[in-house]
């Protein structure tokens, strides 16, 4: 089963992120009032996924609301995503052995870790395409700070969408227990601050849906008391 080929993907992604950049739209992820505020309202600044998520840009990855077929990835032992996530959304970042802007996003990675799961979410490595041993891209997840389980689609399944198989390395996904896609954040940099900027947007986008679904629970479960 074919590998993508992450070096064309990511000198794409590169050459587009360094054209954003040059017109001042590629890290800004919030506007700050006018004025001088005070030292503990400061924000780090954000990223702006919205310019990689164009139609144009081929490794955008999916649509938000396609579905992915969890069962179809796995672990070295053949237990399945749609069994292990839960009710909580959770989140996937797709990695490929060989691509080098992996290794690069480690600090980033690791940095999204640390901040979605007391927020509750999951956060597993997984690949969309195969190699020839599970256990190989296990050991790699393990190489980029990733504890088990890691998960691989299945060999001799078909394979997803064509916006998935060409979604450049490494890219973030928030899906639903479903396998419904919520969000997707593609990509990753070579600049540390730049890729300070990617994660932070990423666990910001993480609370406001947190919080959203929480307020929506919260409204529903209102709604239905008051009418009983």
């Amino acid at each position: 089963m074919r590998l993508l080929q992450p070096r064309f993907l990511t000198g794409l992604f590169v050459g587009a992120l360094l054209a954003f950049v040059a017109a001042g739209v590629a890290v800004r992820g919030f506007r700050r009032p006018t004025g001088k505020p005070a030292q503990p309202f400061l924000l780090k600044e954000g990223f702006d996924f919205a310019a990689l998520r164009s139609e144009n840009v081929k490794w955008r990855g999916p649509a938000v609301g396609e579905r992915i077929d969890l069962s179809l990835l796995r672990t070295s032992s053949g237990s399945r995503l749609s069994d292990a996530i839960g009710e909580e959304p959770a989140i996937l970042v797709s990695i490929n052995p060989a691509c080098p802007m992996c290794k690069t996003a480690i600090d980033e990675m690791q940095y999204i870790r640390e901040h979605v799961l007391p927020l509750g979410f999951h956060y597993y490595a997984v690949s969309f395409t195969s190699l020839e041993s599970a256990n190989n891209f296990e050991d790699y997840a393990k190489s980029l700070g990733f504890d088990p389980p890691a998960f691989e689609w299945a060999k001799g399944a078909a394979l997803p969408s064509a916006l998935i198989t060409n979604m450049t390395a490494p890219s973030h996904l928030l899906v639903d227990r479903n396998g419904i896609v919520i969000r997707v954040w593609p990509g990753s940099y070579s600049e540390p601050e730049v890729r300070q900027r990617m994660g932070h947007q990423i666990v910001e986008d993480a609370l406001l849906i947190t919080e959203t679904r929480r307020a929506l629970l919260y409204s529903k479960e209102n709604s239905s008391a008051a009418r009983k």
